[in-house]
Parts: structure tokens; C-alpha cells; sequence
């Protein structure tokens, strides 16, 4: 998963970053953002034995890794 795929755009301090015209070239500052505001990250985030990673919602998407 890139940051912007588990990135919550809805959150207040994402527009106030602009997160969402934010090009996807940068991860570092992706990453940087999210570690400086966590409340930025989707979760939750499952990681299977075998590297796969999904969101975990809907829960639907849980079931489609386990």
C-alpha cells in the first residue's frame, strides 16, 4: 500500500495541508505528514504472513486476505 491509498482525506488537517492535490511522487512527505499527524491514517491496516495488506474496511475486505 502507498501512504495516499490509506491516507484520510476527510479529516480536517488533511485540507489544511492540501493533502488531496498532494502529487504521488513524494512518499517521504506522505509519510512524514502522516507520522506527524496520525489521525491522517486509515485504519485498520492487516498485513498477512505472506506480505499481502489491506484495509480493513469494509470488513469484507478482511475475509477477501484471511
Amino acid at each position: 500500500l502507498e501512504p495516499w491509498q490509506v491516507a484520510r482525506f476527510r479529516e480536517p488537517i488533511a485540507a489544511e495541508l492540501g493533502l488531496p492535490g498532494w502529487p504521488h511522487d513524494d512518499r517521504r512527505r506522505w509519510i512524514e505528514a502522516m507520522v506527524a499527524n496520525p489521525i491522517l491514517i486509515e485504519r485498520p491496516i492487516l498485513v498477512t504472513d505472506d506480505g499481502r495488506a489491506r484495509l480493513g474496511r469494509p470488513p469484507e475486505a478482511v475475509t477477501a486476505i484471511l
